[in-house]
C-alpha cells in the first residue's frame, strides 16, 4: 500500500443505517488521494459486519479492525 497522506477512521457505532452512505462518500470524494480508510468496527449487527468486510476486502486502502463485543467511545478513541 502506498503512503498515505491522510488517514481517515470510521467507527460505525449505533448509527448503523448510515455506514453505507458514510462510506461511500469517503471513498468518492478520496478517489485523487493518497489515504487509507481505517474501521473500527466493534459489536456491529452481522449484515452490517458483512459490508464492512466487502468494503475492506474490495480496497487496498482499507483495513478493517472487528471485535465481537462494543466498546464505549472512549476505548474506540484510544
Amino acid at each position: 500500500m502506498m503512503s498515505p497522506e491522510v488517514t481517515t477512521v470510521h467507527v460505525p457505532r449505533e448509527h448503523y443505517s448510515t455506514t453505507k452512505t458514510r462510506l461511500e462518500s469517503i471513498i468518492k470524494h478520496t478517489q485523487n488521494v493518497k489515504y487509507e480508510l481505517l474501521i473500527l468496527d466493534a459489536g456491529s449487527p452481522p449484515e452490517i459486519e458483512l459490508y464492512l468486510r466487502s468494503v475492506a476486502n474490495n480496497s487496498p486502502n482499507c483495513r478493517l479492525i472487528r471485535l465481537d463485543y462494543i466498546l464505549t467511545p472512549n476505548e474506540l478513541r484510544n
